[in-house]
């Protein structure tokens, strides 16, 4: 159903080579709300009970009744002050926080189900992240691997290694601009699908097709890690940003969005290309 436009792929690849992986950290930090939201919760509870905490939460945010940014405010918001003493008492924080805020409550049973999943089969890793957080920088395989064996996935999803990047968010204030090792395939999210579709480095019967079949877009995208040298869990930050722009707005306002977010961090001549890239056609 669908093909991956490596013509394409090459152009994308070409802006975001230039963009390279400080100009793509330094709009995780000055542009992306999530990052500025986790950053929050990781100078309250310190960067590895946060980073816990953020990949807890991360492992449930599908099917949420408010959008990202509004999750992850909330997480900001009531996981500090609901989360005890220790790893455990981040855990049952973000129990607390799954059970109250408003975000979760489509299949919010599921959500607390999948969260305890994770804690109970990945537990050791989890623990070893709070006290050693740099281990999400330095082996994010092994802490993907863990999720996936505790949740008993084939394969890593996208809530899984949306999970790593979430984790990495909560630690980068005490490491840096340190990018994560290549590898870890793009979490295909609404956004990323979007980013995907409206750039024509996917082909096919629309976009939200590619969330529930994902590997089209972790193809393209992997490819342009290959060219750019930029992590894929890196690149999500570009497709998401812009990734609702094209299926929320005419064209030419979706192109004007984008540049709008990218510029004041790449500059105005690389923010334009990559806007031109990416909103090639609407969502639909």
């Amino acid at each position: 159903m669908y093909t991956v436009n490596y013509r394409r792929v090459e152009r994308v690849a070409d802006v975001l080579g230039r963009v390279g992986v400080e100009g793509v950290l330094l709009l995780e930090e000055k542009v992306d709300p999530q990052y500025a939201y986790v950053a929050k919760v990781a100078e309250e509870l310190g960067p590895g009970r946060a980073a816990v905490a953020a990949l807890l939460v991360a492992l449930a945010s599908y099917r949420l009744a408010m959008r990202a940014e509004e999750w992850w405010k909330c997480f900001s918001i009531m996981v500090p002050s609901l989360s005890g003493p220790g790893v455990d008492g981040v855990y049952r924080g973000v129990i607390r926080f799954l059970e109250e805020c408003q975000g979760s409550v489509i299949g919010r049973e599921g959500k607390i189900k999948r969260v305890s999943r994770a804690w109970a089969g990945a537990r050791r890793m989890l623990e070893q992240l709070a006290s050693q957080p740099r281990l999400v920088v330095e082996q994010p395989r092994k802490v993907a691997e863990a999720l996936r064996i505790a949740l008993g996935e084939k394969g890593y999803t996208k809530t899984v290694t949306f999970a790593v990047k979430m984790a990495y968010y909560a630690v980068r204030p005490l490491v840096g601009r340190v990018p994560l090792a290549r590898g870890i395939p793009i979490p295909v999210d609404v956004r990323v699908a979007c980013s995907s579709f409206s750039s024509m480095m996917v082909d096919g019967p629309g976009y939200r097709g590619l969330v529930s079949n994902p590997d089209p877009a972790r193809r393209a995208w992997g490819r342009v890690a290959d060219l750019t040298g930029i992590p894929e869990l890196h690149l999500d930050t570009v497709a998401w940003l812009a990734g609702w722009a094209p299926r929320d707005l005419d064209l030419e306002e979706a192109r004007i969005a984008v540049y709008s977010t990218l510029s004041p961090v790449i500059g105005e001549d690389l923010a334009r290309s990559l806007a031109m890239e990416l909103c090639r056609r609407k969502c639909s």
